[in-house]
């Protein structure tokens, strides 16, 4: 089921991770999304405002346009053990959010004070 909603599972890959190391020339940052309140401000700071606002565009996924979520009637969010088990299983399937688990609360987390 997880690999299914998967949008870019590949959008992220750990050979960026050498990169990094080798050359010296980028860093790699996380943030933890929610609440995203708090990235919005920091990259408010580093950002230009758009010139012409739009309204959002819905995504899309293999030409179909995604449903609208109701959490309300998801079970993940009544059930602790299911979380769990998806954020281990995202974490060890995953490159993007293995590196994030390692990353959120050291020095390349954008949003850690400390």
């Amino acid at each position: 089921e997880i690999g299914r909603v998967m949008m870019t599972p590949n959008r992220f890959n750990k050979s960026l991770l050498q990169l990094e190391e080798q050359r010296d020339i980028f860093s790699l940052k996380c943030f933890n999304p929610l609440p995203i309140e708090p990235y919005l401000e920091h990259m408010s700071q580093k950002l230009q405002q758009k010139r012409f606002h739009t309204r959002y565009a819905p995504r899309w996924k293999n030409n179909q346009k995604l449903r609208i979520r109701d959490k309300e009637n998801e079970c993940i969010w009544k059930n602790k053990m299911l979380q769990n088990l998806v954020r281990k299983i995202l974490v060890e399937d995953y490159d993007y959010f293995s590196y994030c688990a390692k990353c959120l609360g050291t020095k390349n987390d954008l949003l850690h004070i400390g």
